[in-house]
């Protein structure tokens, strides 16, 4: 038996706050791995930024060619104001960080979500959860992640689980809200 199977089996029925609990044990390429609890909370974290920062890269391209037309020379210069110094590309994809890069096309992104599905303000609270979790992981940060688990939002499967079922929603929702804006914004057609 290899030290990360032993690892696994050693560590799989510990359910403590302290302490990474893990979800699974893996072959890859690379060699045996043990997928820990809080590794998916990073994950998560990442891929939903990824996802945030695509969709404005999407959008600000959009609304350069829309705005520019036949003029190619001045594409660069004006998709730079629309991406350069986003808050995507320095820290997480908290809600504020959301709504203060998607507001350079002028949208009010938090606002514009709660009127379009109820559902928004707790998509917000999910976010905000899920960034302060990976915050407290990625910075091992023992008291954070007690204080997480005080205010029920541990960086646990469950949590994770309950976390990625939010921003899935956010996400559809965020896409159709962009199109419909960049649409009633820069006239027809609707870009997706």
């Amino acid at each position: 038996m290899r030290a990360a199977e032993r690892e696994y089996l050693a560590l799989r029925g510990i359910d403590h706050p302290g302490i990474a609990t893990p979800v699974d044990f893996v072959e890859h390429d690379l060699g045996p791995a043990v997928v820990f609890r809080w590794a998916l909370t990073l994950r998560l974290a990442a891929e939903f930024q990824g996802f945030a920062r695509d969709l404005h890269n999407l959008t600000a391209n959009i609304y350069v060619s829309r705005l520019a037309g036949a003029r190619t020379a001045s594409l660069e210069p004006l998709r730079l104001l629309f991406t350069s110094g986003r808050a995507l590309d320095r820290g997480n994809a908290h809600p504020g960080a959301l709504g203060a890069d998607f507001a350079r096309f002028g949208l009010t992104l938090w606002p514009t979500l709660e009127a379009t599905n109820l559902r928004a303000s707790s998509w917000n609270t999910a976010l905000g959860q899920l960034n302060a979790a990976r915050n407290a992981v990625a910075h091992d940060n023992p008291g954070e992640i007690a204080d997480l688990v005080r205010r029920g939002c541990p960086p646990t499967l469950a949590s994770v689980e309950r976390w990625r079922s939010s921003l899935d929603e956010l996400a559809e929702t965020l896409d159709d809200v962009l199109a419909t804006f960049i649409e009633a914004t820069l006239g027809p057609p609707r870009p997706w």
